[in-house]
């Protein structure tokens, strides 16, 4: 009674995505406000992004462990979130100083918590407010940072769920074993693929000239993304933890579901420092 007589290869199926259904839950919880703060922009998108570095700082802390880790999460925690809401407050060329500045400040309020651990929250404060700063300044910039910001969510998403789909499907060699047995060369290839195609399609449709370089800048993105996430995973191992937090359902912590989307808003930010081609100028 209760057997699964369902065939072997659908039950395999079944098992390989035995996550998805959280998965597909959690973005469909997620995307309606994240689109809504991104279109808006301004005080809105910066409000939501103190929330996001907030929360990551918070888990990047608690990961850390150690005496008195309660305290130097919340620390962090308020120094990132801060440190994103002085954006509406400050000129963009005084933002590097600022973070440095919350940085600064959450290392000296919280070495008295974890001695020598004192670093972990500045380097949470930091890692956490410094991809969200980025989207900001993208989101601000004239006359298409709406698209820019938009078409690098667009990248970042195609390329988790294409490296799912094709990791969980086709398996084969672990991409970086020592760091994330998980991943395989099957779903970099697959989550660079989609990455760059969903790029290219939201550029035409977005009315940007489909081109090489379209292409190239979506793979760029990709390969960022999934840098990121591999950072994340070796952060996990450093600390002994399977995931961050437990916030979101199917993924964990918000630096595990945003990761590849915060190293890739870094990448993007600094591309368009350097004048190097992206779609939208």
């Amino acid at each position: 009674m209760g057997e699964d007589r369902s065939p072997a290869p659908a039950r395999r199926l079944s098992a390989t995505f035995a996550d998805l259904g959280p998965r597909l839950a959690s973005a469909a919880a997620i995307l309606p406000p994240a689109a809504l703060a991104i279109y808006l922009g301004g005080p809105w998108l910066a409000a939501a992004l103190a929330a996001v570095a907030g929360r990551a700082a918070w888990e990047w802390t608690r990961m850390a462990g150690g005496p008195g880790r309660d305290a130097r999460s919340w620390i962090a925690a308020l120094a990132a979130a801060g440190a994103v809401g002085a954006f509406e407050a400050l000129e963009p060329r005084w933002l590097p100083l600022a973070l440095a500045g919350f940085a600064a400040a959450a290392w000296l309020a919280a070495a008295r918590f974890g001695a020598r651990r004192g670093l972990w929250p500045a380097l949470g404060c930091a890692v956490a407010a410094a991809p969200c700063l980025c989207a900001l300044w993208l989101r601000a910039m004239e006359p298409r940072g709406l698209e820019t910001l938009v078409w690098l969510a667009v990248v970042a998403i195609a390329t988790d769920v294409g490296a799912y789909a094709a990791g969980r499907a086709a398996g084969g060699p672990k991409l970086a074993p020592g760091i994330s047995p998980n991943k395989t060369w099957a779903g970099a290839v697959g989550g660079a693929a989609a990455g760059a195609a969903a790029g290219a399609a939201f550029a035409g449709a977005a009315g940007a000239p489909v081109s090489a370089a379209v292409l190239a800048a979506g793979l760029g993105v990709s390969a960022a993304a999934q840098a990121g996430d591999l950072g994340e995973s070796a952060l996990k191992r450093r600390f002994a933890v399977k995931d961050s937090g437990a916030l979101i359902p199917g993924h964990g912590g918000v630096l595990d579901r945003l990761d590849g989307h915060m190293a890739a808003a870094v990448a993007v930010a600094a591309a368009a420092a350097w004048g190097l081609p992206a779609p939208f100028g």
